[in-house]
């Protein structure tokens, strides 16, 4: 089993405070994104494992001196990575990976959460029409809106780092 670990230092590469973090998920808990949040504190994300493939995606909100004010699970379909999160006028914004197809095939989501409790406000997913792989999604803002980047594998193993291709997706608010 595994627990999540954040370390804060300040400019001069002192340790503020570290600290650890499990949901009591019987493999690991694995944090992948942070960022700092608007009332000073922090939002981690990522993954909590279960068993094997199945997984949730993780979301734990810290506050400025690093204690957990929320931790929240995310199901979807057969398993859930979050991957990356930004944070919006009215919640954050979190996106990932989603299994389906009995494990053998990602699409990709954005979920916006609440910032008091984490609670799901709105959920918007994509896979391709063909079922072909599509994952490892990252959210961009620019002047121009957001942003989903992923990628597609369009063939398997062992000829797929030939045939991969990078897929942008324009969101609107």
């Amino acid at each position: 089993a595994g627990s999540a670990i954040v370390v804060k230092w300040d400019k001069n590469g002192t340790r503020k405070w570290s600290k650890s973090y499990r949901s009591n998920a019987p493999n690991l808990d694995r944090i992948i994104g942070i960022t700092e949040t608007s009332d000073g504190g922090y939002l981690l994300v990522g993954t909590q494992n279960a068993a094997g493939y199945a997984a949730n995606g993780l979301a734990i909100k810290l506050d400025m001196n690093g204690n957990a004010q929320w931790i929240k699970h995310y199901s979807y379909l057969e398993g859930a990575d979050i991957l990356t999160v930004m944070e919006v006028e009215d919640g954050f914004l979190v996106s990932g990976n989603y299994l389906f197809n009995t494990n053998t095939t990602y699409g990709v989501f954005v979920i916006k959460i609440s910032k008091n409790d984490g609670s799901i406000l709105q959920t918007k997913s994509w896979k391709m029409p063909d079922n072909s792989i599509i994952y490892h999604s990252r959210l961009h803002k620019t002047n121009s809106g957001y942003y989903l980047a992923c990628n597609q594998l369009v063939a398997q193993l062992p000829n797929y780092f030939n045939n991969m291709r990078q897929i942008i997706l324009h969101l609107d608010n």
